[in-house]
Formats: C-alpha cells, sequence, structure tokens
C-alpha cells in the first residue's frame, strides 16, 4: 500500500514538472515570437517614417490615422527616442507627427486623471514636447508624491524661458512643504533652477525655513552652498539663525553658504566667527576653517591660525593648519612658528606636496638628453664608413 503510494506521489511530481517546463518552454516561444512580430514592425515603421521626412508633405495626420495599434506604439518608441537626441530642424519635423499622433493632449489627460505611473510617464512626454505645460496643472494635479514634484520641476526646467518665472515655479515644486527629503535628481534640478541670477530658494527660505525638517533644510543649504549667489545681502538673513540650530549638521552646512560671501563687508562682519569656531561641535569647526580659507584675506588668515591653535580635536586641528598652509607664503608660515607636533606634521606634508610637484613637473617635461661624449676608444679622423 505505501510502495503504491509513492509510486502515485512520484508519478504526479514528474507529470507536473514536465507539464511545468512544457509551458516554460512554450512561454518562451511565444515571447520569442512576440518580439521578432514588434521588431519587424519596428523596422517597418522606422522605414516608413523615414521615406515620409523627406517628402516635402509627410501628410503625417493620414500616415498616423492608418496605423494599428502595435504600430502606433512602435511609432511612440520611436519619437520618444528621437525627440532626447535630435535636434534643430529635423526635430521640428518630428514635433509636428508628436502633434499629428496628439501625444500632447494625451499626456494632459493622464496628468489630470491618471495614476502616479502614468502621470510620472505623462510628464516625461511633456518635457520632450516643446511647449509649457500650465503652471496650474503641474500646482494642482503633481504635488501629492515626491516622484512627481521631481518631474514636474524638470518639466519647467525644460520650458523655463516660456514661464513668466520658471525658477521660481520649479522651486517651489520641488520646496513643497519642505517635509521630505529630495533625491539626488531633485537635487540637482534644484540647483540649476537656482544657477542663474537670482535665488529662489532664498525666497523660498525667508519664507518657510522654520517649518523645515532638518535634513531637507541641510540638502537646501548644501545647494546654496554651490550657488553663486548675488542677491542683496538682505536675502540670506535667515540663514544667519541657522548658525544656532540645535542640528550640529544644519550648523555646519549654514556657515559653508557664507564661503562665497567674502566680497560682502556687511555679511562678514554680522557673521559670528568666534561663535562658529568655538561651537562644540566639530563638525562645525572644521566648516568655519573652510569659510576662513576660503575667505583668504590677511585678516582671516589670522583668525585661521589663531583657531587652530585652540582646537582640542587633533583631526580638526591638522585640517585647519593644512588650509592654513595652502594659504600662507613661505615668510607668513615662518613667522607662526607654531610649537605643535601637528603643525610639524602638517609642514613637512606641505613641503613633501611642493617636492612632488617639482619632481614630477620636471620628469615629465624635462626629459634627460642623450648623452654626445665619445668613447676614448673611438678616433676622430674624419673619414666616412664605405
Amino acid at each position: 500500500m505505501v510502495a503504491t503510494l509513492v509510486i502515485w506521489v512520484a508519478a504526479f511530481v514528474l507529470i507536473g514538472v514536465f507539464l511545468l517546463s512544457a509551458g516554460t518552454v512554450g512561454l518562451a516561444v511565444r515571447h520569442q515570437r512576440s518580439d521578432r512580430c514588434r521588431d519587424e514592425v519596428t523596422r517597418s515603421v522606422r522605414r516608413e517614417l523615414f521615406d515620409r521626412f523627406g517628402r516635402a508633405d509627410p501628410e503625417w495626420e493620414a500616415w498616423v490615422a492608418s496605423l494599428d495599434a502595435v504600430e502606433r506604439r512602435a511609432l511612440r518608441s520611436l519619437l520618444d527616442r528621437y525627440l532626447r537626441t535630435i535636434s534643430g530642424q529635423e526635430r521640428g519635423s518630428f514635433l509636428v507627427l508628436a502633434r499629428a499622433m496628439g501625444l500632447r493632449r494625451r499626456a494632459i489627460d493622464s496628468l489630470q486623471d491618471g495614476s502616479v505611473s502614468e502621470r510620472l510617464r505623462a510628464l516625461a512626454w511633456l518635457a520632450l514636447l516643446d511647449r509649457r505645460v500650465p503652471a496650474r496643472l503641474l500646482r494642482t494635479h503633481c504635488t501629492d508624491h515626491r516622484r512627481l514634484r521631481e518631474a514636474a520641476a524638470s518639466v519647467v526646467l525644460a520650458h523655463r524661458e516660456a514661464y513668466t518665472d520658471g525658477d521660481a515655479l520649479g522651486t517651489e515644486l520641488l520646496i513643497h512643504d519642505g517635509q521630505e527629503v529630495l533625491t539626488v535628481y531633485g537635487l540637482e534640478t534644484l540647483a540649476r533652477l537656482n544657477e542663474r541670477g537670482s535665488t529662489p530658494l532664498l525666497e523660498r527660505g525667508a519664507d518657510a525655513a522654520e517649518s523645515w525638517r532638518a535634513d531637507f533644510l541641510v540638502q537646501v543649504l548644501t545647494v546654496l552652498s554651490e550657488c553663486q549667489l548675488t542677491d542683496p545681502d538682505e536675502a540670506l538673513e535667515w540663514v544667519l539663525p541657522l548658525l544656532r540650530h540645535d542640528d550640529a549638521t544644519v550648523r555646519a552646512t549654514a556657515v559653508s553658504v557664507f564661503e562665497q560671501a567674502g566680497w560682502r563687508r556687511g555679511l562678514r562682519d554680522r557673521l559670528p566667527i568666534e561663535a562658529v569656531t568655538d561651537d562644540p561641535a566639530p563638525a562645525v569647526r572644521r566648516s568655519a576653517f573652510d569659510l576662513l580659507a576660503a575667505w583668504g584675506d590677511r585678516r582671516s588668515r589670522e583668525r585661521l591660525l589663531e583657531a587652530a591653535q585652540q582646537e582640542p580635536d587633533e583631526r580638526t586641528r591638522l585640517s585647519a593648519y593644512r588650509a592654513f598652509l595652502a594659504l600662507a607664503d613661505n615668510d607668513t608660515v615662518d613667522e607662526a612658528a607654531v610649537d605643535d607636533p601637528l603643525w610639524a606634521w602638517a609642514r613637512r606634508d606641505d613641503q613633501d606636496q611642493d617636492v612632488g610637484t617639482v619632481l614630477s613637473w620636471s620628469e615629465t617635461t624635462v626629459p634627460s638628453p642623450p648623452s654626445l661624449e665619445l668613447d676614448p676608444t673611438d678616433t676622430v679622423t674624419g673619414e666616412t664608413d664605405e
């Protein structure tokens, strides 16, 4: 009885394995045929596309109307690729074809009624098409998810000249309520929206920075530290209180915002240098030393050396010494005469680096000439060998 049961179980298992294998093979064959069919359709559509592309009147609308669903998908895929890579007059022709296919209208409809993934695909298309999306639609339908906000800001960035103030709109979408950190993609978009002239990020910070979560605030300050700020000094007023923020990372990043403000006498006079160089967090003190090194004038060098000598953290003190040596000339370094093993270490590293630079230059740019001395056994006869 047991043996019979085992035989039946084994038979069922073998049958199951056989059916599963047959199904897998059949599915693979079906997918292969589908891929081959799709490739053939794509090649056919591509041939027709470029054949019409060379005509005076390509009759895009009539051609699009004659395509079935599979051919339309193939054409959309081709358009997506070409609109990303082609510019100039050829791109204009592809945009006419996109209008004939109704891609913009379709994307707008998906933006209003679609799921998150459908709206993301719609925004991807709208970024490719050379027409701005009304700001009202972006504010209404693209603010309920971080990925949507970042994609909407990239659409604004792609058509920034078509908006009254595209940089401010894109920044508004990315900032939102300041309660969700941005991805690297969002940070890059935010930086590009604030790299020209006025900095709308400063305006948003002045209005709402107090309500932002700390890690998001760090991201905003990091972007600001990389911007060439030409706004009036008053626009940076809201950053100064952040030097007393409870979070040390916020304080350190806030200090870095002022690295490029060395020419702003009003801000320099108001910046509490002694407070940040005495901050209890080493990261904040390191940021303060970087700030003084970035300013680089005589008074900043003196402050840097004074603060470095009083620095209790050895790693931070060594970093400060190296920053000072990178700025100071030989006479200033000799006058400093700091009695600290870390100072001697930093000086030795600085000297080794200078020597290494000289040796590298001489070895790579001044090769030794070949020897022109005669061998003592050679004789000069004035005759040539035959």
